[in-house]
């Protein structure tokens, strides 16, 4: 990005703040116009003296309080989408959002010859913390929220909840037990309220908005996974694939629908998303309606060419940094072939994988491992498979709704040992390959 600052803006300057900064980091201080400080005693000042902000994040968890920090000074923020996650900005009137190096230096060189809209943005998104991420007001709505929950109102003789198992070494008190039936029924009261997008009134009480779109492209699948039964479906409930959703239905979901229109994700699954001869078209189509947003897309990665090669038509309309791609990672070999039900499955994905690194080594790919008791032994082996392959690596308890195998969701005695053991010896493996404790984290 800065390098295209540079060349248009040659007296710019970069400054990178903030503590442990990595060898290749402090390296970067050697390029003229780069300044590396290291470790400060107060931020403000330097974001006080920036003209800009930027936080080109390709990855993040949580809401981003540096950007958060950088808005209450008044500084203009440029970031990415997943830079902006969790925080009620919108593009264009207290910030903006890019996903490449090109548009992302494009809006920096924009705010600085436009004072306008470097005006605007300032104002605006001071105006944006003061109102909704003030520690002052944050602390009161908590305070509201506990006061509310422990002045339940409910009477003594309403009895416990049937939904709280009796514990009698842990055995809570009337008073206790009505209280935390309060909770439920609030929190039950409050997922209703915001999960009901066909109730305008009640969503806009809660002040949410949407901020990932999921599309359930087919229920064909290639895989016969245990662990599912998607890929049977049409079987099962008498159905066929041309009563799915079309190109068609779905341009009219995202066109007629004003809540989509500052989505910042869209994910495509399945079933198998690629198995869609216009999922092309329907990529097409997002960028065209929705071009905030970043694409992932779920495969299980077994059909090599095909996944590869519509991938490389969709990175014509999405470059790299705003297009995901993610698979399952259940086990190594034999493991993963059962999990499957597919005979040569591993070696298949496998090969995607290689392929991907090697014609497509920009592309963002990440592997879901899904635990159980049947690849219990398997978390260690798939990590090291994805971390080196390059791929973002999720673990996860599997839920036991109606598995095709009923042994896959009996836990043996010892298994949770082995399975904190082996999270562990990953941990200590990853702070190993690095310094940077903040990245890590």
């Amino acid at each position: 990005i800065f390098p295209i600052i540079k060349k248009a803006v040659p007296e710019a300057v970069l400054k990178l703040v903030g503590s442990g900064p990595t060898e290749n980091i402090i390296k970067l201080s050697k390029i003229e116009g780069v300044h590396v400080t290291g470790t400060v005693q107060d931020v403000n000042p330097h974001l006080q003296d920036a003209s800009i902000f930027i936080c080109p994040f390709k990855s993040s968890a949580g809401i981003k309080g540096k950007v958060l920090e950088a808005m209450a000074t008044g500084t203009p923020v440029v970031c990415t989408t997943r830079g902006s996650y969790g925080i009620d900005a919108v593009h264009g009137l207290n910030i903006l959002i890019a996903n490449n190096p090109n548009d992302f230096a494009e809006n920096v060189m924009e705010l600085l010859r436009n004072e306008e809209l470097y005006k605007k943005l300032a104002r605006n998104a001071r105006t944006l913390v003061d109102k909704k991420y003030d520690w002052n007001k944050i602390a009161k709505q908590l305070d509201r929220v506990y006061a509310d929950i422990t002045e339940s109102g409910f009477e003594a003789d309403q009895g416990v909840p049937d939904t709280i198992a009796p514990d009698k070494e842990n055995a809570l008190s009337s008073s206790d037990m009505l209280c935390v039936r309060d909770i439920i029924e609030k929190t039950d009261k409050v997922i209703e309220l915001s999960l009901d997008y066909r109730n305008k009134d009640g969503l806009e009480k809660t002040g949410l908005k949407p901020e990932e779109l999921h599309i359930e492209l087919t229920h064909s699948c290639n895989s016969r996974c245990i662990t599912c039964d998607i890929w049977d479906y049409h079987q099962r409930n008498n159905k066929s694939a041309s009563e799915e959703l079309t190109l068609d239905e779905i341009k009219d979901l995202v066109n007629n629908s004003k809540r989509l229109k500052e989505i910042k994700t869209v994910v495509l699954s399945g079933g198998e998303p690629f198995l869609r001869n216009d999922i092309v078209d329907i990529c097409v189509f997002i960028k065209e309606a929705l071009p905030q947003a970043s694409l992932g897309i779920l495969t299980n990665g077994m059909k090599t060419e095909t996944i590869l090669n519509r991938t490389k038509d969709i990175l014509k309309i999405f470059r790299n940094n705003s297009l995901w791609i993610g698979s399952s990672l259940d086990g190594m070999g034999d493991v993963y072939d059962k999990i499957r039900g597919v005979k040569g499955g591993f070696d298949n994905f496998a090969r995607t994988m290689n392929r991907f690194k090697k014609e497509l080594p920009d592309v963002r790919l990440s592997a879901t491992f899904v635990l159980t008791p049947f690849n219990a032994d398997q978390l260690i082996p798939c990590w090291e498979f994805a971390d080196s392959h390059g791929l973002d690596f999720f673990a996860q308890f599997g839920v036991p709704k109606q598995p095709r195998s009923p042994e896959t969701f009996q836990w043996k005695e010892g298994d949770f040992i082995s399975i904190k053991n082996d999270i562990a010896r990953i941990i200590q493996r990853e702070i190993s390959k690095t310094s940077d404790l903040e990245r890590f984290s």
